[in-house]
């Protein structure tokens, strides 16, 4: 879209600010955890990492994370991790060879 001379250029939200919007389209309220993790992320400079058991509602500050991408045109990369389960180490020897 371009702009033209009547087109308001808008206001980077700030990150509290943003905070309050995320928190606010949530669905339901965030466990004690998430938002501790929450509220590092948002005041961090440079991020976080998050060690929780699974089910605990990681995926939760991951969103925050592309939320604020996506509202102030940042780049944002999620990932996670990659893990095999085997019965047993001498199971997974054949798939890791065949890699």
């Amino acid at each position: 879209m371009r702009r033209s001379a009547t087109t308001p250029i808008m206001a980077m939200p700030t990150r509290a600010e943003l905070a309050d919007q995320y928190l606010a389209q949530l669905p339901y309220a965030p466990y004690p955890v998430q938002e501790e993790a929450l509220l590092a992320w948002f005041t961090a400079e440079q991020g976080v990492l998050v060690c929780a058991p699974t089910g605990t509602g990681k995926t939760l500050i991951a969103e925050a994370a592309l939320f604020e991408a996506l509202h102030t045109q940042q780049t944002a990369y999620y990932t996670t991790p990659l893990i095999s389960s085997a019965p047993s180490a001498g199971a997974s020897r054949p798939r890791m060879s065949a890699w």
